[in-house]
């Protein structure tokens, strides 16, 4: 008796992997490949993404360039170019076009000018990335005119452009990430156009000029440092997260915000004009510079200068203008704390008080509970 239940079990068993076994092999499908030859399946990289290489051939120059883009697409070159003088390296006479530099330099001969230029024209759709330009007579690489401009969607990413005769990188609305414009004759990076443009994790230093210069945009986390004269100047934007070390001016900002940023060995650290809000920023110099400034208040009414920390500036806070707001900062080692006009609204200045030891849950205290009070220390 107890042998029948195993018996049918083990049948059971027999029979399942035979089920299983049966219905593995019809859902594999045949094991014969059809006749003939076998051909992929797969798109190409040019079905896929299109790709036009920089040559004589396909990009023959015209009126002054050594390359010519006259259709939308993408391009990218396949060596470095060098720029005779007399010339500008690649034209860009359409919109809609994608230059993938390759890792490649565009190097400029005696006497060249433009890396690569619309020709002083709007255009947008325009993306350039992935290499460098170097030693041009004019602009490394500009794609707007000098002037403020409507077109869009410019897009610039790591490239580095230096020792052009004039401007780094210029474009008109778009973005910047990711490059570094140095040692050019003029502005490191500028941007001038009607909508927004922003500028990432970049780097600029040793310019003429401005390292850079933005009309209607943002910069965050950026290093300006040795530059002639604004490390950063933002009109109608907002500052943040950067670093400007040893230029004239640190961070220019007219209607702008400027927070969290460290500003160091500037003959001015920030300047706010025409309604800026300066706050939860620290500016100070590794000693006393004469004529230095920590922050300046210029122009219109409006500014709010708040929660600063200013070391080692003649004047910590200098206020040309009425109509302003300025509390809650703290000066160290300021020759002057505040020098202002009348007719602003500005926390009470103190010395805060010194604590003695503390070790445990009670102490410490700056002589006063006004939260507007401007500290020295």
């Amino acid at each position: 008796m107890s042998r029948m239940p195993t018996l049918r079990s083990a049948a059971r068993l027999v029979l399942l992997s035979t089920l299983v076994a049966t219905g593995s092999l019809a859902m594999a499908g045949p094991l014969n490949p059809p006749a003939g030859p076998v051909g992929s399946t797969h798109k190409t990289l040019t079905e896929v993404e299109p790709r036009t290489a920089i040559n004589a051939t396909n990009t023959p120059g015209v009126f002054g360039f050594v390359y010519s883009i006259t259709q939308p697409g993408t391009y990218y070159l396949t060596s470095n170019i060098q720029v005779p003088s007399g010339l500008s390296g690649i034209s860009i006479s359409t919109d809609g076009v994608t230059i993938d530099m390759n890792g490649f330099r565009i190097q400029g001969l005696n006497g060249s000018l433009d890396g690569i230029s619309t020709q002083n024209s709007t255009r947008s759709n325009i993306v350039i990335t992935n290499g460098s330009v170097v030693t041009m007579g004019r602009d490394g690489i500009a794609i707007s005119p000098p002037s403020t401009s409507g077109a869009r969607h410019q897009h610039i990413e790591r490239v580095s452009v230096e020792y052009s005769g004039q401007t780094g990188i210029r474009i008109a609305n778009g973005i910047i990430r990711d490059c570094n414009s140095s040692y050019n004759g003029s502005f490191g990076i500028a941007a001038a156009g009607y909508y927004d443009s922003l500028v990432l994790d970049s780097v600029v230093h040793n310019n003429g000029s401005n390292g850079m210069s933005i009309s209607r945009g943002s910069v965050k986390n950026c290093r300006a440092s040795f530059n002639a004269g604004s490390g950063i100047s933002v009109t109608h934007g907002v500052v943040s997260e950067c670093a400007a070390n040893n230029n004239e001016t640190g961070i220019f900002s007219y209607r702008a915000i400027v927070e969290s940023c460290v500003v160091r060995d500037n003959t001015v650290g920030i300047i706010g004009t025409s309604a800026a809000y300066v706050h939860h920023n620290s500016i100070d110099n590794s000693q006393l510079v004469v004529g230095s400034f920590g922050i300046q208040v210029m122009n219109e009414a409006g500014c709010r200068v708040e929660n600063n920390t200013i070391q080692r500036a003649e004047t910590g806070i200098r206020c040309f203008t009425a109509g302003n707001y300025i509390v809650s900062n703290t000066l160290r080692s300021c020759t002057t704390a505040v020098n202002a006009i009348a007719g602003n609204r500005i926390g009470t200045i103190l010395t805060g008080t010194s604590s003695g030891a503390i070790n445990g849950n009670s102490g410490g205290g700056l002589g006063t509970t006004d939260p507007y009070a401007n500290i020295l220390y």
